[in-house]
């Protein structure tokens, strides 16, 4: 449907709708960095949160706050086009990397502020790691009712 509406491949549709894709082999690496710079931060914590739950219902409770609002940052995103870019918006885990990938996927993503991305995301990542190692090393974590 949408081939038919627009005409041509998925390069030219971008080319009709303001955009271009640019991802070549260089492109699929960035998107590999930020995925795993992504997947660590938020496997720590999700480790980090889950600690503090006693079951399995519990755990999936205390996750749902952190879903929601990776998701509704990433459906908020929709308009990023109208968002002012900074140092310090990339910094922010979930909402830099979304926009990150945006940039790529049109071709603006600078070196720079791939550096912050993955910074930020593997700083927040070591972060809740040692959240959960600590939760880990107490007897409290263990021995709860």
């Amino acid at each position: 449907l949408v081939l038919g509406l627009f005409g041509g491949d998925a390069v030219s549709i971008a080319e009709r709708l303001g955009g271009n894709l640019s991802l070549g082999f260089g492109g699929f690496a960035v998107l590999l960095l930020i995925g795993v710079s992504v997947a660590m931060m938020l496997s720590g914590l999700l480790v980090a949160v889950c600690l503090y739950a006693r079951s399995f219902k519990e755990a999936q409770t205390y996750l749902i706050p952190v879903q929601l609002i990776s998701v509704f940052s990433s459906i908020g995103l929709q308009f990023g086009d109208f968002i002012q870019r900074s140092a310090v918006l990339y910094s922010v885990p979930v909402i830099g990397s979304v926009i990150g990938i945006l940039d790529l996927v049109k071709g603006k993503l600078s070196l720079e502020m791939l550096a912050v991305i993955v910074a930020s995301n593997l700083i927040f990542a070591v972060l809740t790691a040692f959240l959960a190692l600590r939760n880990f090393r107490s007897e409290q974590v263990l021995f709860r009712n």
